[in-house]
């Protein structure tokens, strides 16, 4: 129905055209620095609970290592 009018249709065209020839800004840029602010948060409180879950499987991991040593080691008997 809209595409009937030729004047309407060129319109819409023209509004088709310009829209595709200026591309988007990143969207680093649109953000304001509130939304930046609370990216960053939320960005850091996930590293540091990465950093904390792995602190706590690297102790894991050495003791289980070491429950593994202790229960297959053999001690050599002098001879």
């Amino acid at each position: 129905m809209l595409y009937r009018d030729p004047q309407l249709r060129e319109q819409i065209n023209r509004l088709r055209a310009s829209a595709t020839r200026s591309p988007r800004q990143p969207a680093a840029q649109r953000m304001s620095q509130a939304s930046r602010d609370g990216l960053l948060t939320t960005l850091r409180q996930g590293v540091q609970a990465l950093r904390a879950e792995n602190h706590a499987l690297r102790l894991q991991l050495s003791t289980r290592i070491g429950e593994n040593r202790a229960t297959n080691h053999t001690p050599v008997s002098d001879m």
